[in-house]
């Protein structure tokens, strides 16, 4: 009786919070949505597999089941629609913000009568309106409920929200159907202008301080460098504000396709300058998405770029740094090795770009992966250059370690790494196999390296896959592929990860931005 008198104070409580977010009456600002009980308890089930726990989550599925009962659900709520939650701000005065709590019933009478039956809970008669006012001890305000459209809308302080010309529907807030457990969206575009114009407000005067600052040993360059970087960073948070539209992140189980991921998204208003260049940044040609094999056991992309005033200022910073090394390396008597350096990568230093991902692939043969690599740079054929005369300025012994244009992927030459024996740890071993040879290639947009199993295979066919639009960061692992390594720790791993996941489900975890 207490847990269940503590989960319906939390729920009312909630029902109650402030928040700084505003909607035209016809769009909330902020939407919290879950899945229906049922789901819950499908995917927490599901995610119990993924953890190795079948067992347990088998045990909690039958609790929770008996708990729910026949379709009368557990007190009266329904298990088969999503839960979730709507707010508003008053423009005028925040202290009349609106939040309704929505939760799903198919008995109305079955959930009065259990916050009837709790002690420091006090329901009142139904009211003209049809809402009933709700009381709980300790608690200095009061609390509102009212049912519609099969669901019991849950408000604080004031009725007002549950109003019928203002009472939202479930089915314009919560998706009917949804692979995410949970979701939650920020309407920006709906936060009242002089809430936003507060936090412009703040936000440059603490900018202002931060440029006014004086950091010692900083050089020119980088003086030069900080001020237009948190100009930049203003400009940009300004943008977000006033011409975002919609700021999501969701915990999304698709049992169908076998994948569990965290994704954040982001929106500009129609025809702002923002969502054009939002538009631009997810058709960007990315090389660290063009890493991604069938097999992938994990992998890591990421694809960035500074915006183009901060480029110029980077740039400065790094002939400043160039002229500095060059310097040095006069006085060391080296200034012409450096001087091959600093032609070789100069341009990627200066492009201001992060473009660049691993693929570890497998398992394959034996149970071994294969790693590939890659990184987008400017001028790779003079790369190569200064690698090819690097090695050739090592003593003989070490060169033959390095074999150059052992095969080909169209016009670009792969090279071959043979390392020495024992310079692999017990963990590579185990991964790649003893003292794997590593390939390496160089494509005038881009460098890769390859090691393991299956890598000169690996390495042609990246070399020849072209590069495709990609997320800005992503991150994903296969549990199922990875189990083959979690042996020598678990050995029970792999029959555990071919358990949760027989019948060919996918079993991917998947953070994306």
């Amino acid at each position: 009786m207490r847990t269940r008198f503590l989960s319906l104070a939390g729920l009312l409580l909630l029902a109650a919070a402030p928040t700084l977010v505003r909607a035209a009456d016809e769009k909330p600002a902020l939407v919290v949505a879950f899945k229906s009980l049922d789901g819950l308890i499908s995917d927490a089930k599901y995610i119990s597999e993924l953890a190795g726990k079948e067992e347990e989550a088998k045990q909690a599925e039958a609790m929770l089941k008996n708990l729910l009962g026949d379709r009368k659900g557990l007190e009266g709520v329904d298990p088969k629609k999503p839960i979730g939650l709507y707010a508003r701000v008053n423009a005028d005065d925040p202290k009349n913000s609106e939040v309704v709590v929505l939760v799903p019933v198919v008995d109305e009478d079955a959930l009065l009568n259990l916050l009837k039956k709790q002690d420091k809970i006090k329901v009142e008669d139904k009211a003209d309106d049809g809402s009933y006012k709700v009381n709980i001890e300790g608690v200095p305000i009061p609390f509102f409920l009212r049912f519609a459209n099969n669901y019991a809308c849950v408000t604080g302080i004031t009725n007002a929200a549950l109003a019928k010309d203002r009472l939202l529907a479930p089915d314009q807030v919560l998706p009917a159907k949804t692979t995410s457990l949970a979701s939650v969206v920020l309407h920006l575009d709906q936060i009242p202008e002089k809430y936003r114009d507060l936090l412009i407000t703040g936000m440059e005067q603490q900018l202002a301080k931060e440029k006014a600052k004086e950091e010692p040993n900083e050089t020119p360059a980088q003086k030069a460098f900080r001020p237009v970087f948190i100009d930049e960073m203003g400009a940009q948070i300004r943008s977000v504000l006033e011409d975002g539209a919609d700021l999501s992140i969701s915990l999304d189980v698709d049992h169908e396709a076998g994948e569990l991921s965290t994704i954040l998204r982001f929106s500009g208003k129609s025809g702002s300058k923002l969502a054009e260049n939002m538009a631009d940044l997810g058709n960007k040609k990315s090389v660290g998405a063009s890493l991604l094999g069938a097999d992938s056991a994990a992998n890591l992309i990421f694809n960035v770029a500074l915006p183009e005033k901060l480029r110029k200022a980077v740039s400065d910073a790094v002939d400043e740094a160039v002229k500095k090394g060059l310097e040095d390396a006069s006085a060391k008597g080296q200034r012409e090795a450096a001087e091959a350096v600093v032609k070789a990568l100069l341009p990627t230093l200066k492009a201001g770009e992060l473009d660049a991902g691993f693929d570890l692939r497998g398992p394959g043969a034996k149970d071994l992966y294969t790693m590939v690599i890659g990184l987008k740079v400017k001028e790779g054929g003079e790369i190569e250059k200064l690698v090819r005369n690097a090695i050739k300025a090592l003593p003989e012994k070490d060169q033959e370690k390095v074999k150059f244009d052992v095969a080909k992927a169209g016009d670009v030459g792969i090279h071959r790494f043979i390392p020495d024996a024992g310079m692999s740890d017990e963990n590579a071993k185990r991964m790649f196999g003893d003292n794997p040879e590593a390939y390496f290639a160089f494509r005038d947009d881009a460098l890769f390296t390859a090691m393991g199993v299956d890598g000169l295979a690996a390495l042609k066919e990246v070399l020849a896959a072209e590069p495709k639009a990609g997320a800005m960061l992503q991150m994903e692992v296969s549990m199922n592929r990875l189990a083959a390594q979690l042996t020598k720790d678990h050995p029970t791993a792999p029959d555990a990860a071919k358990k949760a996941f027989k019948d060919g489900k996918k079993d991917k975890v998947r953070f994306a931005v």
